[in-house]
């Protein structure tokens, strides 16, 4: 499937996917530029930054193409559209719904919508006739629901009509060899009764040992990975709050944030006076202004470009400024508020990126090396999982039984196919179930912080045998998803690339 879309990518749809980026790109450019082409754009016009006439830091406007992409995701359960999905989807269809409008197609009429829901398969039986009875449910369901209006049903409707009209200008033929989709066919229609047993590598504890011969080796194997980065040594000095409330006040709310206000206010003048009175570091003159705004100097840990030190009271943001405006010319750097008040780095020096020896890692260094050999005992401890289990089904026994036995959590899953199969199982362990034969246990595979093992119990195929007719839908139903598929790949590339650009004008607006 996967290489069919690329070749009609890159050989059938370059022109057309050129064209079309080109299309699309002008008519954003258009839309979020603040300059017309057809003249100087407004101010107004410039703060909107439409994604494809749709204002993105408008809430409601957001709202709808979210539900509108719900409510189509709902209408079209063959595209599988996943909850983690529904976000991009719904960019995905307005950049479609302006593709459909570069290319002229118009909104459906009355008889063209009554034509396209009887199409859609969602309100089909299982003859593929047209279910009114099940419409009917679908239409009384959604009026139970408050989330969904009529209005916005039948123009996610209509918007689908033209979404689909695009799919079917910008996919490919789809051509699918019969071979490859009797093959796919019973992929989809295999049925797998499995167990699974899962072995936590948060209880697994075994004890490790190491001589330090053996940790100096693995230390010099790869030093690299201790290397300390460039770090900045500095000092602060702090404008606390306490310090800026008036003698003998009550120090309530309203004090305390006047007071804070203060300190921030001195903060903020300490730097501009170092800056007009060209005060040098550690000068008399420097250790005078710190007493006139009202500062303290303190020690800061030495802090990399990318952390601020641990356990600083300080925010991470006044570090990282640090390192933006602060060199060889400016020792100080901006302000920055904290929850007692206001500092202000002052730069002591540069430690350079070094590879501290041995004997200053050695604890980082026999963590590091606890942790790999952790890992190499838990998959040795799977295999040793998995020989047992197989050894044990082989004999007659019941897998969750002996997986229990062993200290493993274990469970039984019901038939399943492609289809209906679990979504836990879908996204994490369907390429072990392709590669597992019936009657055995696979290799040790990782979900989330456990080992799992795979028990296949049967694993049966679909006769071909008087199904030709049967074989022909499904040959003509993943024709359709393929040309989908290559057609939805476009779209995504057009929505990714407007985002891109949106973001970037967003940026450049503020």
């Amino acid at each position: 499937m996967i290489t069919w879309i690329q070749t009609v990518l890159q050989k059938h749809n370059k022109v057309l996917f050129s064209a079309l980026l080109i299309i699309v790109t002008v008519t954003f450019v258009l839309t979020i530029g603040n300059q017309s082409f057809f003249g100087s754009g407004t101010p107004q016009q410039y703060r909107r930054m439409d994604f494809f006439g749709f204002n993105l830091k408008n809430s409601g406007e957001v709202n709808y193409i979210q539900l509108t992409a719900e409510v189509s995701s709902i209408l079209h359960p063959e595209r599988q559209v996943s909850r983690q999905r529904l976000n991009n989807y719904g960019y995905d269809r307005i950049a479609a719904l302006s593709t459909a409008r570069q290319l002229g197609i118009q909104e459906p009429g009355e008889q063209e919508v009554e034509a396209y829901i009887k199409s859609l398969s969602v309100f089909q039986d299982e003859n593929g006739k047209f279910d009114a009875d099940g419409y009917s449910s679908f239409i009384a369901s959604l009026d139970r629901n408050a989330r969904y209006s009529k209005n916005m049903v039948v123009q996610t409707l209509k918007d689908d009509y033209r979404i689909d009209k695009v799919l079917d200008l910008l996919g490919g033929a789809g051509y699918v060899l019969p071979y490859e989709a009797k093959q796919q066919y019973l992929e989809t229609e295999t049925e797998w009764t499995i167990s699974t047993a899962a072995f936590s590598a948060e209880d697994f504890n075994p004890e490790i040992t190491v001589d330090e011969a053996t940790l100096k080796a693995f230390y010099d194997n790869a030093p690299s990975v201790y290397q300390e980065p460039q770090k900045m040594q500095a000092k602060a000095v702090l404008f606390k709050t306490a310090s800026f409330i008036e003698v003998g006040a009550e120090a309530d709310e309203a004090a305390l944030a006047a007071a804070k206000e203060a300190a921030t206010a001195h903060a903020d003048d300490f730097t501009v006076a170092l800056w007009r009175r060209n005060i040098e570091k550690d000068s008399e003159a420097f250790n005078k202004a710190v007493a006139e705004f009202g500062g303290e100097i303190v020690n800061v840990p030495a802090f990399s470009a990318s952390a601020a030190p641990a356990g600083t009271v300080l925010p991470a943001t006044l570090f990282a400024n640090a390192w933006s405006v602060m060199d060889e010319t400016r020792y100080y750097s901006d302000l920055g508020v904290y929850a007692d008040g206001a500092a202000v780095l002052i730069r002591e020096g540069m430690i350079e990126a070094n590879i501290p020896p041995f004997e200053a890692v050695r604890d980082a260094v026999l963590a590091r090396y606890s942790a790999q050999e952790k890992h190499r005992l838990f998959l040795e401890k799977g295999n040793q999982l998995q020989e047992e289990l197989q050894a044990a089904v082989m004999s007659g026994k019941e897998f969750k039984t002996a997986a229990e036995s062993l200290g493993m959590k274990a469970e039984d899953y019901p038939a399943f196919t492609q289809k209906d199969m679990p979504p836990v199982i879908l996204y994490t362990l369907y390429d072990v179930l392709n590669n597992t034969s019936a009657g055995d246990v696979s290799e040790m595979t990782f979900r989330g912080n456990a080992g799992i093992l795979v028990y296949v119990k049967s694993k049966q195929q679909p006769t071909l045998a008087g199904k030709d007719a049967e074989i022909a839908a499904y040959t003509k139903d993943y024709s359709k998803s393929l040309k989908e598929a290559g057609a939805w790949l476009l779209i995504e590339e057009v929505s990714n690339k407007a985002l891109a650009q949106y973001n970037e004008n967003q940026g450049d607006a503020e």
